[in-house]
């Protein structure tokens, strides 16, 4: 059974976050790591008030081999940073255990996980190897379910199903005419029991994704 664990770890505690301890930068964002040889190479989104001073001040760090600017949008930038060895603790005992990253964000304080392995076991040996590393990660959950919209997003059953139904009658559309009502009545429960489904799926969805990390 797939197992899921949410933790923090301060900056400093990881190289990657010593390296993007860095002026000018707001929020960053791990999207995915590529492995290469024996080290991985993230990707990562950086939200900036002057890409050039941050990007300087990151290539300074003797860490740093290569920092690639890979695509834009207002105020953020995708970046490829590539190591000058295989030097980060934390991303190494995350590839030798196998745990994929779903998310990873920082907005100056500690950094926010949220991980994914195969089962429990494995979240345990991964916890074993950052202590003898000396990498003080803090468990905030950790859950096993077959329900992976529970499990990631935080949803009920109930409030999936109000969702994705009120999502596939048009609801959230601009300008839309479909009511509550008219949703209400296929779940057999009250517009007010269904705006309140709907809120609190929404409030999960929400905390669970794009305000994850932020304080």
């Amino acid at each position: 059974m797939t197992a899921f664990l949410d933790f923090t770890v301060p900056r400093e505690a990881f190289v990657l976050g010593r390296v993007l301890d860095v002026d000018h930068v707001g929020y960053v964002e791990l999207t995915q790591f590529v492995p290469t040889g024996e080290s991985l190479v993230p990707f990562f989104w950086a939200e900036t008030d002057d890409a050039e001073a941050f990007e300087a001040a990151v290539t300074e760090s003797p860490q740093v081999d290569e920092l690639i600017g890979l695509n834009g949008v207002t105020g953020q930038t995708l970046y490829r940073v590539e190591w000058t060895s295989g030097v980060d603790g934390l991303l190494d005992a995350l590839q030798a255990h196998d745990v994929a990253v779903l998310h990873a964000s920082t907005d100056g304080g500690d950094w926010t996980f949220r991980t994914v392995a195969a089962d429990r076991e494995t979240f345990t040996r991964f916890q074993t190897a950052c202590r003898e590393k000396d990498l003080p990660i803090d468990v905030r959950r950790l859950s096993n379910s077959k329900n992976r919209e529970r499990a990631l997003y935080g949803l009920t059953d109930k409030q999936r199903e109000a969702l994705l139904l009120a999502y596939q009658a048009g609801y959230f559309e601009p300008g839309t005419d479909v009511r509550l009502g008219d949703i209400s009545g296929e779940l057999e429960i009250s517009q007010q029991a269904l705006g309140g489904r709907l809120k609190r799926g929404t409030r999960a969805l929400i905390s669970n994704t794009i305000a994850l990390g932020h304080t």
